[in-house]
């Protein structure tokens, strides 16, 4: 009983105090960027270690890559794709590409060029391969790269 209570408390304070955080299942998928983007930015300024460990991590996930403190298991397998608007749901349900994937022509590059330079900020390069491979991909059309090729190309550290 009271390993089970020093164990709890051992996490509850891992967890409270921002040492390391595990990129949660629920997150893996990705969503709206916006909530990404300030959740990484509070990670990054408590000083939190991020963890991509093993599995996938589509679309706005990548974004943790931007933290501050950040390792990715060699195997995790990280979707990019372009930016999507709102105005694009109703067109992805049926299959259907709108332009700009729902975006207005500057809305959609103002994204990609923020896209581009953030990962071009914190791994030299990533901005430039996601320009080339995966700005213009829409939906479930991906760019795929695992946690390894992020690792040689772009110095992202493995985790241990």
């Amino acid at each position: 009983m009271i390993k089970c209570l020093v164990l709890s408390l051992s996490l509850l304070a891992t967890s409270a105090f921002g040492d390391t955080y595990e990129v949660e299942p629920k997150y893996r998928g990705g969503g709206n960027m916006l909530k990404f983007w300030l959740m990484v930015g509070n990670l990054s300024n408590e000083g939190t270690s991020v963890v991509i460990g093993k599995g996938g991590c589509t679309s706005a996930c990548t974004l943790f890559l931007l933290a501050e403190k950040v390792c990715v298991h060699p195997d995790t397998v990280f979707e990019f794709h372009g930016p999507t608007g709102m105005k694009a749901k109703p067109f992805l349900l049926f299959g259907l590409q709108p332009p700009n994937n729902g975006l207005t022509t500057q809305e959609h590059k103002n994204t990609v060029d923020f896209l581009a330079n953030a990962y071009n900020l914190r791994w030299p390069g990533l901005g430039d391969w996601f320009l080339k491979k995966a700005s213009g991909k829409y939906g479930y059309a991906v760019s795929k790269v695992k946690g390894i090729a992020l690792h040689t190309s772009f110095n992202v550290p493995l985790c241990h």
